[in-house]
């Protein structure tokens, strides 16, 4: 599906057709397929799942439904039941206290209204062209799932727990269905490691999570089997955590090793551009490459140094240095203080906490003659 494919359809939930016919005339102007629909009519037609819907407040006008009773009821209902992009357009639109957010936008019905809807209707197009791809996608994952699943579970053995083995092994094959992606040709981004927002509410190893006064940012090391509430209290009596730093060139440098040879005295001292134009520059552009590939290859274990490198994702967190040698400890009363802002998921969870395993709990030994091994070795 792509952007010439994709014709948004708009649903209007509004008792008076007059109020409204300026709007879906404009609408359908600009490419937008229009339907609508009374308040009566509105919870049948809600399971059609349209990409918007422009929702009036008052149930009957405004003499009828002053307070907007009618249009709350709808909106708690597109709410819970069939999520998408809502604009409000009413006489009064803030009968309605709607929640705060983005997809949630309150225009007033008037003269020269219907050109303001149709702006508020296009900023949500690129959001609502990315939804019906997700759904497509997890139509292909379902559809996939009981044509490979069902004829196992349902030639098996006579059971009492065969219709429970079916819907729970198809949860599980449509979750690792969706996991793995359909495009498997593409790597995935860095970002995608990430569960966003974080799932339940125990805290998890693995968890960024942020201090709710302070631009401060941790990642929990607790194993989560400590950090699982059991009558109301957490078996860890306190909470590690790594300190996460925003990310700086200038804290991995010293931990890229690649070499300069070959290059002029001016080039080694980075002055060559400025002070010598004539330089051949190659060396400085393989040098470059060079701590790129090893830099690569240290993000694919995820630890340079003492760090553990995680990605940005959005504006919600940065690119981030945990420092594995610089810990925060949280007792389990100032959890508060903190928001869980993402979980990493699994494998990438198992791989940060090997890679702070393998920096931090390296076992006491005694010393041995290594020398001597060694010497007798070579």
């Amino acid at each position: 599906m792509n952007n010439k494919e994709f014709i948004m359809n708009a649903l209007f939930i509004d008792d008076d057709p007059d109020s409204i016919s300026p709007a879906q005339d404009v609408f359908k102007e600009n490419g937008i397929e229009c339907k609508n629909v009374s308040f009566d009519e509105s919870d049948a037609v809600l399971s059609s799942k349209p990409d918007i819907i422009v929702l009036d407040m008052m149930y009957g006008g405004a003499l009828v439904d002053q307070h907007g009773d009618g249009g709350k009821r709808v909106f708690e209902d597109i709410w819970k039941r069939s999520f998408c992009p809502i604009i409000i357009y009413s006489a009064n639109p803030d009968l309605h206290q709607a929640n705060k957010h983005p997809f949630i936008k309150k225009v007033k019905k008037g003269p020269g209204s219907e050109s303001v809807v149709l702006d508020e209707a296009k900023k949500f197009q690129p959001y609502v062209l990315q939804r019906a791809k997700l759904n497509q996608e997890f139509n292909i994952a379902l559809n996939k799932t009981l044509r490979d699943t069902s004829p196992i579970v349902f030639c098996s053995e006579p059971s009492e727990e065969k219709e429970e083995i079916f819907l729970r092994i198809t949860r599980r094959r449509i979750a690792a269905e969706m996991d793995c992606g359909l495009d498997r040709e593409k790597a995935l981004r860095p970002y995608e490691q990430y569960i966003y927002p974080a799932i339940g509410k125990d805290w998890l190893q693995g968890d960024i999570i942020k201090h709710k006064k302070k631009e401060a940012f941790f990642l929990v090391l607790t194993p989560s089997c400590d950090l699982v509430k059991r009558h109301k209290e957490i078996k860890a009596g306190t909470i590690l955590c790594a300190k996460c730093n925003l990310y700086e060139k200038s804290k991995i440098k010293p931990y890229l090793k690649a070499q300069k040879a070959g290059m002029c005295e001016m080039c080694q001292s980075n002055e060559c551009i400025s002070k010598k134009p004539s330089c051949d520059t190659r060396k400085e552009n393989e040098y470059h490459e060079q701590k790129v590939q090893q830099f690569t290859s240290m993000l694919n274990t995820g630890i340079v140094g003492k760090y553990f490198v995680l990605p940005k994702i959005g504006t919600i967190i940065p690119d981030l240095l945990v420092d594995f040698k610089t810990f925060h400890l949280i007792t389990p009363e100032h959890m508060d203080n903190y928001d869980r802002i993402v979980s990493i998921d699994s494998p990438f969870r198992e791989q940060m906490s090997w890679s702070f395993i393998s920096l931090t709990g390296r076992p006491g030994v005694p010393d041995r003659d290594f020398s001597t091994w060694a010497t007798e070795n070579v």
